[in-house]
């Protein structure tokens, strides 16, 4: 039994290849004393620390090294994989894994060769191929035709190594190298429901957080990982580089303005009001619903400027709403690092819609917190612990993905009007027209 004979590769269409190859390599009993040099850096490119449970800790090494080291072990390190694309890119990182499968050693003496090919060479391969696994199940995004073609090309490299690695066919699992699915396509507006003259606001709000939790849902999940690395959503090319990020904060920033721009619609005191506590019951629905990101939206727009100074509408309000909007406000404060909304945010059972913005303050302070390299005798680290430190905010980002979702029923016309809000109006209109709602007292302020 061949050890590598029962992996599906990207390319396995080659299987003629893989008999001629197998049948015709001959393959020398002893390597020229000149080793790879890719994987000759000495023990110093590598930093290993203890921590508290006296476990060795891969801080800081060379992409050539952190790879030896991590394909030494029989486990892969997810967290590696999931935020390398910080330090290096994908064409770099398949490279040093294939020099990796391909390393060789500096000796000459045949017994030693034999030793190290029988017994440490068919565990590093072995090693390399699940690491590459890992990497296709955990960023199916990063293999693009480029990428493949290392794939196509690493398999041939592994048929013509299939001899060495047969010994341990029946002592190493073998893992499964398949094609990456597609990820889902980026939720957008169905033109088949033209929305109809109606107003949103004319649906009941249970129905409205329903709605507005399903989209928000969507949008949450199609975010791929590669999208957190980088800040890539603050930048001019974001909507290439994080497109999902793009679109769910784009949506929140709208979503807000249009709930602030409803509440300014109407001249009369009575409909501010109700409108305004309409609101606050579509946050509270959403925050019974788990939708965190819904709850935010709805709270930011009522937290703007132009609604905020809106005195005599907000005292006008019901108790019950009052109440509701001061539990709504508590997940909003800013005290010890949004403490409340973190420790809600900790203990959220499925299904759960998280706050986008938590992560991407997060994943925003590691950035411009910690240095990307460690300098070491001239030598420039990579920082290992902050790809870590990535990883543990991601992980949970993709933990809430995996959950189970809402078992809720799509109203497609209420979801056409959601998919369609667009503001048009800018903040300065905005608070101009809430200064002719409500002028200004003598006790505001300019």
């Amino acid at each position: 039994m061949s050890f590598f004979g029962d992996i599906l590769f990207v390319g396995h269409q080659h299987s003629d290849l893989y008999l001629l190859l197998q049948s015709s390599i001959s393959f020398p009993q002893v390597y020229c004393e000149l080793a790879h040099p890719y994987f000759a850096e000495p023990d110093t490119h590598l930093i290993l620390n203890d921590d508290h449970l006296g476990n060795r800790i891969l801080d800081a090494g060379t992409l050539p090294k952190i790879i030896e080291y991590l394909t030494s072990v029989d486990q892969v390190d997810k967290c590696f994989i999931e935020s390398y694309s910080n330090v290096t890119k994908s064409k770099t990182l398949m490279q040093t894994l294939r020099n990796r499968f391909n390393t060789k050693i500096a000796i000459t003496r045949g017994e030693e060769v034999t030793l190290f090919e029988r017994e440490q060479l068919p565990i590093i391969r072995k090693n390399v191929v699940a690491f590459i696994q890992t990497w296709m199940d955990l960023c199916p995004e990063d293999f693009d035709h480029n990428l493949n073609q290392d794939l196509r090309e690493l398999e041939i490299e592994i048929m013509v190594h299939n001899r060495y690695v047969a010994y341990f066919a029946e002592k190493l699992p073998i893992p499964r190298v398949v094609l990456p699915q597609l990820a889902p396509p980026i939720i957008k507006s169905n033109s088949e429901l033209s929305p109809t003259v109606i107003s949103i606001l004319e649906f009941d709000p249970q129905e409205i957080a329903s709605q507005l939790t399903l989209i928000d849902s969507e949008l949450f999940c199609s975010i791929k990982r590669s999208e957190c690395l980088g800040k890539h959503w603050l930048k001019e090319n974001r909507k290439e580089e994080a497109p999902n990020i793009d679109l769910i904060v784009d949506r929140f920033k709208q979503f807000s303005n249009w709930v602030g721009h409803q509440i300014l619609q109407y001249e009369e005191p009575e409909d501010r009001i109700r409108v305004y506590e309409k609101m606050i019951d579509i946050a509270y629905e959403c925050l019974n619903l788990s939708n965190f990101h819904g709850v935010f939206s709805v709270a930011c727009g009522l937290e703007l400027a132009c609604i905020h100074r809106l005195r005599r509408t907000q005292e006008a309000v019901s108790e019950e709403h009052k109440r509701r909007h001061s539990v709504i406000k508590e997940y909003l404060s800013r005290d010890l690092g949004f403490k409340t909304f973190r420790t809600a945010h900790k203990n959220l059972k499925p299904p759960c819609v998280p706050y986008i913005g938590l992560y991407l303050t997060d994943l925003t302070f590691i950035e411009e917190g910690s240095p990307q390299y460690i300098i070491r005798d001239d030598l420039k680290l990579i920082n290992v612990d902050k790809l870590y430190k990535f990883s543990k905010v991601i992980d949970d980002l993709h933990e809430k993905q995996q959950q189970p979702q809402y078992n809720l029923q799509i109203h497609p016309e209420l979801r056409a009007l959601l998919l369609n809000i667009h503001v048009d109006v800018g903040q300065e209109e905005m608070y101009q027209r809430s200064l002719e709602l409500e002028p200004r007292q003598k006790r505001d302020k300019p």
